[in-house]
């Protein structure tokens, strides 16, 4: 059996659209800017690229006039004194009883979990050493733990 024809190449591409041109366009191989873009004719040489990377300042156009503010510019300045009005740029001295409150109660935690076990493993001494090295480490433990919420995570405890 014989096979079908392929059917005819499709084309695909973006459909054309237009936009409202705010800065002036600029030639190609116009005076003004060093190397341009090069012709359509030519390829891009590596030259070409070193001569743009090195030239300072704007690349298309390096002589052009500041672009004229438009109505962005005019809304971004209304909002900002609208907030700069309102006081919203203003700093004032900053509430700082939360962090006082979780420090001391690391303390007081630290002194309440800590002590009794310094004092288990002192009188226990070496003589039972698995007691004295679990109370050891019980401290190491906790210590770890409540520097860890208190300093590092800022999280309640």
């Amino acid at each position: 059996m014989a096979d079908d024809p392929d059917p005819p190449r499709k084309f695909y591409q973006l459909k054309p659209t237009s936009y409202e041109v705010v800065n002036d366009r600029v030639q190609p191989g116009s005076p003004g800017t060093p190397g341009g873009p090069p012709p359509e004719h030519r390829r891009i040489e590596v030259k070409d690229l070193f001569k743009q990377a090195n030239t300072p300042g704007r690349t298309l156009a390096p002589g052009a006039r500041r672009v004229e503010e438009n109505e962005v510019h005019g809304l971004l300045r209304d909002k900002y004194a609208r907030d700069q009005a309102a006081g919203l740029f203003e700093v004032g001295p900053l509430d700082d009883s939360k962090r006082r409150r979780r420090i001391r109660n690391y303390w007081i935690a630290l002194v309440a979990i800590n002590v009794p076990l310094g004092l288990f493993a002192y009188r226990i001494g070496h003589g039972a050493a698995i007691f004295f090295v679990l109370a050891i480490a019980a401290m190491a433990l906790t210590t770890a733990i409540l520097t860890w919420q208190t300093f590092f995570l800022r999280t309640h405890y």
